[in-house]
């Protein structure tokens, strides 16, 4: 038989002294500089050396700027200029942040980093957090008017009022935290440990907005700084932590969350995603729809106009079943949507959505929860864990799986590497790399090929017809300026045959065949077709006869022995 075990509120501790935190003597705030000359188009590179004794308080740190607006010809817009910043102003400045320690990359959201922090700022804050807010020009739009660029005339509210702040030339200063994964754990990171952070500028059409038809305005950053909080425990504390860290390893746990962007054609009445997750199932998805002109970058759009586009069914499938419920059927044209709509309160109790707001543009559904956690602890990690081959199984086992060794096996006689995105270099010509879009700590999504010939301009091959810039910054940046890329999607996107169709490229480029001749091999109309063909050629050529060439596991499965 259980006892209960007697006890009472703190508001009948009469005789008790409060408890006290004695194990930290000191928290202060540095502030560190780029160690980079700030420019237009060059990203803010921090260097956070290590601390001899102080440990670092990601969680309370923050990021400081200063910047102004100027005119196409570089001088400072005046009171009527019509333009402003977008909402959540601070974050949407940067279009990809890096984080890593040690050396060892720890957070990277490829180029969607402004979604990451509107979306946690929507479904995480509420009308308390006005502090929060304000410092990072987070003025709400008027809602059904989002897209409404005219900013002295116009109906949205919010963008004027974000004018004021920048108009006539003012220098404008904000600050807030970074919305990366890492930075959200409350665990206080060792002493000794160097932290670096790169912060990719956006396009200026993606930070500002303006209805005129010229509109080439920019936003000049004149200084930044990275805010660390920094925690000095005492004696006690250093030194028990220095002798446990002799048997034990120190843990961070955090929750992961991972971006996924598809393009839904204009026309189109349906979207279905197979094998959406490659791995471990998420605790909780979110889905968000928004014009492909606002998201790649537009004056005259809000990026983050989240519109129904006339959805009417929403469902997720988990072995074929419906999970965690039934699927959302909103009908926004009849104002019936409170199922989609609840879904918010998954996040917290307080989204500071109303009813008609979620009609008119924050169309969030977060409904389609796998796990569902107390209020308040949605930031820490779920304790049970979901392995590998229980997550694939319960997805799809409709195709086998390439790994780096099996994609590097079937060209070794080519000598060429298969390597993830962070291990991409600019390397002595000539060479060439098939490389993951994903970081070595993330499990793999899909295979490309980069290639630097002797002489002439390098070589970027993806099946899914997509620029290297669209996965990550640095992509261009090891290319350079003038390369060669497939214009169009030849693979089918619910196909995980990507590591096939790397695999004949370069077997086809090394054998003296030129990058056109290659392409044209290829319909873009009839991808199922490319899929038989490219099956066909791996089979004749290597002898293999797995069923399946996805990208899965760069790193983690490349001891599996296969």
């Amino acid at each position: 038989m259980n006892h209960l075990e007697e006890n009472h509120e703190d508001e009948l501790s009469l005789f008790s002294p409060p408890p006290a935190n004695t194990g930290i003597q000191r928290r202060e705030w540095i502030e560190f500089r780029p160690t980079n000359q700030i420019s237009a188009d060059a990203p803010l590179d921090f260097s956070i050396p290590s601390q001899s004794a102080a440990y670092m308080d990601l969680k309370r740190s923050s990021l400081k700027v200063k910047l102004r607006l100027l005119k196409a010809d570089g001088t400072s817009v005046a009171k009527d200029t019509n333009v402003a910043l977008v909402n959540l102003s601070l974050q949407a400045l940067f279009s990809e942040v890096e984080c890593s320690l040690q050396q060892t990359p720890v957070a990277q959201m490829g180029s969607n980093y402004p979604f990451k922090a509107y979306i946690d700022t929507l479904l995480e804050t509420g009308a308390s957090d006005k502090v929060l807010l304000d410092s990072q020009l987070f003025k709400r739009d008027t809602a059904g008017h989002l897209d409404d660029a005219n900013v002295q005339g116009g109906a949205n509210q919010g963008l004027y009022r974000r004018s004021l702040y920048t108009r006539e030339g003012r220098i404008l200063e904000m600050e807030g935290p970074l919305h990366l994964d890492v930075f959200r754990q409350h665990r206080l990171l060792l002493n000794g440990i160097p932290l670096t952070l790169k912060l990719w500028p956006s396009k200026n059409a993606f930070r500002l907005m303006s209805s005129d038809d010229d509109a080439a305005y920019r936003v000049q950053i004149l200084d930044a700084a990275f805010k660390v909080c920094l925690q000095t425990p005492n004696a006690g504390v250093l030194m028990a932590h220095s002798k446990l860290l002799g048997d034990a390893t120190a843990m961070y746990p955090f929750v992961t969350s991972h971006f996924k962007t598809a393009s839904v054609s204009k026309g189109e009445y349906g979207f279905i995603e197979n094998n959406l997750f490659q791995g471990d199932v998420p605790s909780q998805l979110i889905v968000a729809l928004v014009s492909s002109e606002a998201f790649s970058g537009s004056y005259k759009r809000s990026p983050f106009n989240f519109l129904g586009f006339d959805c009417n069914f929403l469902g997720l499938y988990v072995d074929g079943q419906s999970y965690p419920s039934q699927p959302l059927q909103p009908n926004f044209a009849g104002r019936n949507y409170v199922d989609a709509y609840r879904t918010l309160a998954t996040f917290r109790d307080d989204v500071d959505v109303s009813l008609l707001d979620y009609a008119a543009e924050r169309r969030l559904s977060t409904g389609n929860q796998i796990r569902d956690a107390p209020a308040g602890e949605r930031d820490r990690p779920d304790v049970r864990q979901v392995s590998q081959s229980d997550a694939r199984g319960s997805i799809s086992t409709r195709l086998a799986t390439m790994n780096n060794r099996e994609v590097e096996r079937a060209l070794r006689d080519q000598h060429v590497r298969a390597i993830c995105a962070d291990e991409l270099v600019r390397p002595q010509r000539p060479q060439t790399y098939v490389v993951n879009t994903d970081p070595c700590s993330r499990p793999g999504t899909h295979w490309t090929v980069f290639r630097f010939p002797l002489q002439g301009p390098p070589e970027f091959f993806d099946s899914l017809g997509n620029r290297p810039g669209d996965y990550h910054r640095r992509f261009e940046e090891v290319l350079g300026p003038t390369y060669l890329y497939t214009p169009d999607a030849v693979q089918p996107e619910d196909s995980n045959t990507c590591g096939a169709y790397c695999i004949h490229f370069v077997r086809e480029r090394h054998g003296s065949r030129s990058f056109q001749e290659i392409l044209n091999d290829f319909s873009t109309v009839d991808l199922r077709d490319n899929d038989r063909k490219v099956k066909k050629f791996i089979r004749g050529r290597i002898g293999t006869t797995r069923r399946g060439w996805s990208a899965k596991a760069v790193r983690t499965i490349a001891n599996d022995g296969k």
